[in-house]
């Protein structure tokens, strides 16, 4: 199926990060005894590099859970080769398309979103349904309020000690 795609669109470069189950390994190169230029097959990278990758993808497709996660927050299109997920988040949002693994509709859905320039912007605007990447941004900022550095200061060392937070602290 990756083969068909990279064979029909020659301009667009696919990456395909091999598992490491090594039956699973032994298929997919068994399958691609020859291979268009266009396709490169990569043992599995370093979260930073897989990260940059999905920043830079154009279309991801991926079984992923956590792969899901990450295109989301680069508003990138997402094919999903499972017929469930446990990330509905993703689909509900119009990020993510489940096809399973029929590749007459991998290769419709691929084929969709790289042809079409109005479905490809409108998935590329939606928000991500995980939130908006300013987490840790908040926390660092709730961590320098005084209130919450004088409580760390004095923080109980017993463990006996019962701790008891009252009220709403606005970040």
């Amino acid at each position: 199926m990756l083969k068909q795609l990279a064979d029909k669109y020659r301009n667009a470069f696919f990456l395909w990060s091999l598992h490491k189950n090594p039956e699973v390994r032994q298929i997919v190169l068994s399958e691609l005894t020859e291979k268009p230029e266009n396709l490169m097959l990569t043992e599995s990278f370093s979260y930073q590099t897989m990260v940059y990758l999905l920043r830079k993808a154009y279309i991801i497709m991926t079984d992923s859970g956590g792969v899901q996660e990450e295109a989301s927050t680069f508003h990138k299109p997402l094919i999903i080769l499972r017929e469930t997920t446990e990330r509905p988040e993703v689909v509900e949002n119009g990020i993510g398309f489940l096809v399973g693994s029929d590749e007459k509709k991998i290769i419709k859905k691929f084929s969709s979103i790289y042809e079409d320039n109005k479905l490809y912007d409108n998935i590329a605007h939606t928000t991500n349904p995980f939130g908006d990447g300013k987490a840790s941004e908040r926390i660092r900022r709730f961590f320098m309020l005084d209130e919450i550095k004088r409580f760390i200061e004095n923080f109980p060392s017993s463990s006996e000690e019962t701790l008891n937070i009252g009220g709403k602290i606005d970040v």
